[in-house]
This record gives C-alpha cells, sequence and structure tokens, in this order.
C-alpha cells in the first residue's frame, strides 16, 4: 500500500498523480507541463554577460545558421521581468547561455587575492531558469576556459561547453540544435 502524497492544501494526491519528473530520464527533467513546450522547431533564445567579443561570436554563429535568435539582454528585454519574457516568447525551445567571467568574487573573509571569476549573476538565474522550463539537453551553458574562473553551480546537472579556439564548441552547438529540432540554414563543418 502506498501513501498518498498532500498537496499545499493538505489534500491528498492520487497516486496516478504523484509520479513526477523522478521518472524521466535525467536529462529530460523539467518543470514545465509536456504540452507547453515547443517539441520541434521553436526559437533560440540567448542570454548573455558582459563579454561583448564572446556575445557577438556567438550571436554572429547563430544568425550565419539562418536562426533569428531573441536576446534576452537586448534593449527591447533588458528591462522585462522574466515571466513577461516568457509569456511574449512562448516559442522557445532552445536557449543559448554565454557564461562570461563578469565578476570578481570572494568570501567575506578572504582577501582579493583570492578572487575568482564568475558568471553575471542575472545569466545565472536565467540558466536556471530555462534549465527548469525546457530541460537540460535544451540549454547550451557556454563559457571562456580559464584558469580563474568558475562555473556557476555544479548542481544544475547542465553540460558546460568551453569556448575553445579550434572552434569545437561550434560543432557540439549545432549538433545539440538539430537534436532540438531546430532548422539550420547550412552547417559550419
Amino acid at each position: 500500500m502506498t501513501e498518498n502524497i498532500p498537496d499545499n492544501n493538505n489534500n491528498p494526491i492520487p497516486e496516478e498523480k504523484q509520479g513526477g519528473p523522478a521518472e524521466k530520464p535525467l536529462g529530460e527533467l523539467r518543470f514545465t507541463p509536456e504540452d507547453e513546450i515547443v517539441e520541434k522547431g521553436g526559437r533560440v533564445c540567448i542570454t548573455y554577460g558582459r563579454d561583448q567579443i564572446m556575445n557577438k561570436q556567438v550571436v554572429s554563429l547563430i544568425r550565419q545558421l539562418g536562426i533569428d535568435p531573441v536576446l534576452m539582454q537586448d534593449k527591447n528585454n533588458k528591462s522585462v521581468p522574466v515571466a513577461q519574457f516568457f509569456t511574449e516568447h512562448k516559442d522557445i525551445s532552445f536557449v543559448i547561455a554565454i557564461l562570461s567571467a563578469d565578476d570578481w568574487v570572494y568570501p567575506k573573509n578572504a582577501k582579493p587575492n583570492d578572487a575568482l571569476l564568475y558568471a553575471d549573476q542575472g545569466v545565472v538565474f536565467h540558466l536556471g531558469f530555462w534549465i527548469g522550463r525546457l530541460g537540460r539537453n535544451r540549454v547550451f551553458a557556454l563559457y571562456y576556459d580559464q584558469r580563474s574562473f568558475r562555473w556557476p553551480t555544479e548542481h544544475f546537472d547542465v553540460i558546460y561547453t568551453p569556448l575553445d579556439k579550434n572552434g569545437s564548441w561550434k560543432k557540439e552547438l549545432e549538433t545539440r540544435l538539430n537534436a532540438s529540432g531546430i532548422q539550420l540554414k547550412k552547417s559550419q563543418q
């Protein structure tokens, strides 16, 4: 006999509705009903930090692939709350989070010499939001690999891809876009 789990109002949840995300493979965990996700096609959203060179490099590649991305930090979207942004762009099915080294951070009991570089906290929030919304397979976390840079967390269960000089990140991004059903104009390979 299984125990019924209560909902927020202390009413028992029927056993058949208690399954939830734990029944899915790890890569498919998301916290949005299936019928609200654009499974094939859809738009690509980019959230980015303050490294303009890195941002332009990624946005340029996406446009070369024939994709018109939605940019979370452009002048039209920058001041829009995430909930409003989401309701205005429900067709987003893939997100690229550019984790540039924007902020020096060190523990309050440490010295500035102990500081490490982290991504902008707004981008980190967007990264977590979109992982919860779309699942980790539809979020591409890209970072510039340098000695003092640290990922925001290892608990997002996301694959962090380095923006390397030989461009292997481009092939990985194209592969992930194709797997998500995004139509590409041409291949960069």
